[in-house]
């Protein structure tokens, strides 16, 4: 379709997409660079004058902004469809990126031939779909702290960081955290040198945010992962349901004036209760935290109670404990309270919401008191005769005995403190996906073995381009390291093909099969070390569908610096990015 820009500047049809593919192909030009152990160095420019080095996908994306605002809309739908990536599983910014664009090509080859718009969209996400559950029902099982160093290195660029990461990981146990934060300190050595491992108590609980309206209040901070987290609050327990705004007046109070944030633990909580706190939160800057507690019945109180003495706090809500009545001594406190978004969850190795979305670390808890219901839930677990019941206390006591790591990373300057904690908390957020949903082969192999997957039981024309596309990223990485990408995507397809047909069955070994681009090699990729987060590689897939699929169906683009007429249609909520 033909098209003009209209009186108002707004592009429509081929000249609007013709504009966005040059912002599309600028970025995955520059990111595609870094792709691999051998990837090269981009030279970012910042606003000080200033420059930096950094081969690091995610970086790079965020840093892009092209002069043509139409060319910069295409290179921000792809940035953001790899950040979905680097947001779900902390790695696969780059795959994602060098993906999207060979996707976006693929379909408009497709639609100049006379296909519909819409079918090609429909079809790359199918296909894409397809491929990730292929590469999910490959993933092996993270068993050992060397694959949980090797996934992170891989992400962070750095295998240092991997075994910090690891070694971070192994420490906080299944029930513990991890988390990573920006510290203070100097020097000009990688992040590895820069990292400052901080081991403090922490209790986790599946307590989930009352609604998405709470997810952003005043004076809260939120990593690129999802994590809200409340520095040295106070923390209200409660073992009933919050039925009015009253109720919290007396601890809102306390919080205000103390200038602290207000963490509420409760059954669940009236409309009328988080009136109050939303306008308290939106007109006097309190940072409150509405949470919901896990489970339900004498369950519920247990582990209400067990917080109450993990944070030194009075448990309320009893005829004799009624909220309204607290004062600021029945409130306890912690260092930081961590919520985890329910939608983006990694637990260490967790296969259960039991583990915690939200972890209180550092609690004020009374060291007597504390002790005593610690040996009080060990004189039950002896006791315990139903398995379950057993493995409900033995869960209380890891809690109440829980841990978080925090690592800090430093730099010289706030820029490198806040690239440096990024890709940190990248490398450990895919550390952490892959205990949850296994690893495969890296380097670009998976994603080769799910194309000879698909080609051999897809026929049709465009499922056969699809899987040739996705050997994209093992030229790439191939290419990267100065060697032939073309000659050895070939010869992986033609040794994946050989093991299909060598076999009755479909067997995982050849899944494991690539090339070891760092030293040159063909081998069994699990034992060099070269493996990625499942996750990864499936959001990377599923994400660079999507953003190809939104450009192809894309009929307009509304310049930045373009008045937007308002619609008469009114939207309610808002939509995150």
């Amino acid at each position: 379709m033909t098209v003009t820009i209209d009186e108002g500047g707004i592009l429509h049809g081929d000249a609007a997409r013709d504009r966005m593919l040059v912002g599309v192909r600028t970025l995955s030009r520059l990111v595609g660079v870094t792709l691999g152990p051998a990837g090269r160095n981009v030279v970012i420019g910042l606003p000080d004058g200033r420059v930096i080095t950094t081969n690091d996908g995610a970086t790079i994306a965020r840093s892009i902004r092209l002069d043509d605002p139409i060319a910069d809309m295409g290179a921000q739908l792809i940035c953001t469809a790899s950040s979905a990536a680097d947001s779900a599983a902390g790695d696969g910014t780059t795959t994602a990126t060098v993906l999207a664009e060979a996707f976006i090509a693929l379909g408009l080859r497709h639609i100049a031939s006379g296909d519909d718009r819409q079918t090609v969209a429909a079809r790359l996400r199918g296909l894409a779909d397809r491929a990730a559950g292929l590469v999910a029902r490959h993933a092996d099982t993270v068993r050992s702290t060397d694959a949980v160093a090797e996934i992170a290195a891989l992400a962070a660029g750095d295998r240092e960081v991997g075994a910090t990461i690891a070694a971070a990981v192994d420490r906080a146990g299944k029930l513990g955290v991890v988390t990573v934060q920006e510290g203070t300190l100097g020097g000009s050595g990688g992040a590895s040198s820069l990292i400052d491992v901080e081991e403090s108590s922490a209790m986790a609980l599946d307590a989930r945010l009352v609604d998405e309206r709470f997810s952003s209040p005043a004076g809260s901070a939120r990593s690129p992962h999802g994590l809200l987290i409340a520095d040295e609050p106070l923390i209200v327990v409660v073992d009933a349901e919050i039925t009015s705004g009253e109720e919290l007046i007396a601890p809102a109070r306390v919080a205000h004036e103390s200038g602290r944030a207000l963490v509420v633990v409760a059954h669940e909580f009236s409309a009328d209760a988080r009136a109050m706190l939303l306008t308290n939160s939106r007109q006097a800057g309190l940072f409150a935290l509405p949470l919901i507690a896990p489970s339900s019945g004498i369950r519920r109180s247990d582990l209400l109670e067990d917080l109450a003495v993990s944070v030194g706090a009075t448990l309320l809500g009893g005829p004799e404990l009624p909220v309204r009545r607290c004062r600021a001594d029945d409130l306890g406190s912690a260092r930081q309270v961590v919520v985890r978004d329910a939608a983006r969850q990694v637990q260490l190795g967790a296969t259960s919401a039991s583990a915690g979305t939200t972890t209180f670390s550092g609690g004020a808890a009374d060291p007597q008191l504390l002790l005593a219901r610690v040996d009080r839930l060990r004189r039950a677990l002896a006791l315990a005769v139903d398995p379950f019941d057993a493995e409900q206390l033995h869960l209380r006591l890891a809690r109440l005995a829980g841990r978080t790591i925090t690592l800090r990373v430093g730099g010289q300057t706030q820029w490198e403190r806040s690239e440096r904690r990024l890709r940190v908390d990248d490398a450990l957020h895919s550390a952490l996906s892959a205990l949850r949903s296994g690893c495969v082969a890296g380097g670009g192999a998976t994603l080769a073995a799910a194309a000879e997957a698909l080609q051999a039981c897809e026929v049709d024309a465009f499922a056969q381009e699809f899987a040739d596309v996705l050997l994209v990223p093992l030229r790439t990485i191939a290419e990267n390291a100065g060697r032939d990408g073309a000659s050895i995507a070939r010869r992986q397809m033609e040794l994946l093909r050989e093991a299909r047909h060598s076999s009755t069955e479909d067997s995982g070994d050849s899944w494991r099969l690539g090339y070891e681009a760092s030293a040159g090699r063909w081998c069994d990729l699990f034992e060099a070390g070269v493996i990625d987060s499942a996750v990864t590689v499936e959001r990377a897939l599923t994400s660079a569908a999507s953003a190809a699929a939104v450009y192809l169906t894309s009929e307009a683009v509304v310049p930045r610096n373009q008045q937007v007429v308002s619609f008469t249609e009114t939207t309610t909520g808002h939509h995150r990015h």
